[in-house]
């Protein structure tokens, strides 16, 4: 659907974005802002369009419209609706299409009738366009939140609203009780990382790979407990992660000491073992080496491999904080 959305963007003259959520278009569909998303499962993409009408009464004549657009697409629209405010009569005009492979062309063409009928509709209809904040009809832009969905704003409701969003972000706290759920649960999931590791590592095989685990169970383990974050909370899960890493190397190391001097030294516990690897790791350069790569190798991994876990939970703790103008706006 890339290329479909390129077209459509190109055709409209919007401003066409590629991220790690999806392809985007936004722009202006004639004077109204609009915003378009594709999705690949289902592939499927979203318009929105931001209007207002001062006539109360023209809503119902904008649904009927819609729901006969709905009824002539032959299964082509998804859904159609109009999310209006009954306060202001402000609203967004929203058409999901149906983008079956191979049919991109007919596709095409359909929508770019339908949103053209739309357009008309609209003009002829005396719907403009406004901030979706203040209702004003200055300076009226397309902004993208946090590379996710689209807004219509002005430029001035937009930078106050966006300074709000993000002290509201900088004060998100957390209980006690739920940093409690919350580390407990980190720990528990990179406790079983540590388990795979520990028991890879004695079937003879690199364990360091298993450091995705590791950092796999510390993110999810404190998320299905607490479903809010804040950056204390990302970096109490990247510290859980990295200390985990470092418990299940040094176990391994401690595993492997006490059988190499079993032999010459009968009943040496466990713990007088791990007393000695600090000083093993300073005078036998070619030990610690190996530890430190088995460290880098397993951090490395699980810092790749969970990556998106990461930036997922760290963009929760900012949610709505990123807040980027797509079109400049028209007066």
């Amino acid at each position: 659907m890339v290329d479909f959305l390129q077209k459509i963007a190109a055709r409209y003259d919007l401003k066409y974005q590629n991220s790690r959520e999806g392809d985007s278009a936004s722009g202006y569909i004639g004077m109204y802002p609009a915003t378009m998303k594709e999705t690949s499962s289902p592939r499927t993409l979203g318009v929105h369009l931001w209007a207002t009408c001062e006539n109360a009464e023209e809503e119902p004549v904008l649904a009927g419209f819609l729901s006969s657009l709905a009824a002539a697409s032959d299964g082509a629209m998804t859904s159609v609706g109009w999310s209006g405010d009954n306060a202001d009569r402000f609203g967004a005009v929203s058409l999901v299409f149906r983008n079956l492979k191979g049919e991109e062309e007919s596709t095409e063409l359909f929508l770019t009738n339908t949103l053209g009928r739309l357009r008309t509709f609209l003009e002829e209809h005396h719907f403009i366009a406004k901030c979706g904040l203040c209702a004003g009809t200055e300076n009226v832009g397309v902004y993208l939140v946090d590379g996710l969905y689209g807004v219509s704003h002005c430029r001035a409701c937009n930078e106050n609203w966006l300074q709000e969003v993000k002290e509201a972000a900088n004060v998100v706290r957390l209980s006690p009780a739920e940093w409690a759920k919350g580390i407990f649960g980190s720990l528990l999931g990179a406790f079983f990382g540590v388990i795979i590791w520990m028991v890879v590592h004695r079937a003879g095989y690199t364990a360091a790979i298993c450091g995705l685990l590791i950092a796999g169970g510390s993110i999810n383990g404190f998320a299905k407990r607490v479903k809010k974050q804040n950056m204390a909370s990302v970096c109490v899960q990247i510290f859980i992660f990295i200390a985990a890493c470092i418990f299940a190397e040094m176990f391994c190391l401690v595993i492997d000491l006490r059988e190499a001097w079993s032999a010459e030294h009968p009943g040496l516990t466990f713990l007088q073992v791990a007393y000695n690897v600090p000083y093993l790791l300073w005078e036998v350069p070619e030990v610690g080496i190996q530890v430190l790569g088995n460290l880098f190798v397993g951090m490395f991994f699980g810092g790749l491999a969970s990556y998106g876990m990461f930036r997922k939970a760290w963009f929760s703790s900012q949610h709505g904080v990123s807040c980027t103008e797509m079109v400049s706006p028209r007066t």
